[in-house]
This record gives structure tokens, sequence and C-alpha cells, in this order.
């Protein structure tokens, strides 16, 4: 099954906070013109199509690996917990 075109972005920030968003580029146009007021259908089709999640990291120089603690996601596996808490991501760096 072919993956639906995004676009997204991470930023890390000085004081440890990483913000995480991709949104799916295909996203409907709402046939009444107005936001507020979608179809059933249309206010299911674009929250479906965003992925976000926020809260700290650290880096460990000698891997190379950021160690990230997600605070919130707009994924969850149950009510008490966000996807992937306690991941972990390897770095590059550009010279």
């Amino acid at each position: 099954m072919p993956r639906p075109s995004a676009q997204g972005a991470v930023t890390y920030t000085a004081d440890g906070r990483f913000h995480f968003i991709t949104v799916r580029t295909e996203v409907p146009m709402y046939a009444s013109g107005d936001p507020a007021r979608p179809s059933p259908e249309e206010a299911m089709a674009v929250p479906s199509g965003v992925v976000a999640y926020t809260g700290t990291y650290r880096v460990d120089e000698s891997t190379k690996t950021a160690h990230l603690n997600i605070e919130t996601s707009s994924l969850r596996i149950s009510s008490e917990r966000p996807i992937s808490a306690g991941s972990s991501r390897r770095l590059t760096t550009r010279n």
C-alpha cells in the first residue's frame, strides 16, 4: 500500500525541547467552505492526516543518539501513554 504524501518538520531547541509534526499534503477542502462546519467525513479526514508529538530530549554524544521523552502525541497506544514514549533517534552531524 503506498504511503500518502506528507510534509513535516522537527525542531530541537537549546533548552532540551523538541516538536515534531507531519501533515498529509492531500487534505480535502471543506465543501461548505467554512472550517467550522465540516461534514462528518471531512472532520475525520483532516485530523487523521496529522501526526504530531512533543517533549524533551537529551543527546548522547558518544553514540550520536537523541533520546526522546514524548510528553504528548496525536497518536496514543492507550489513554495513559503516548505512542513511542522513551524512543531514540540516531543523529548525524553536518560539517
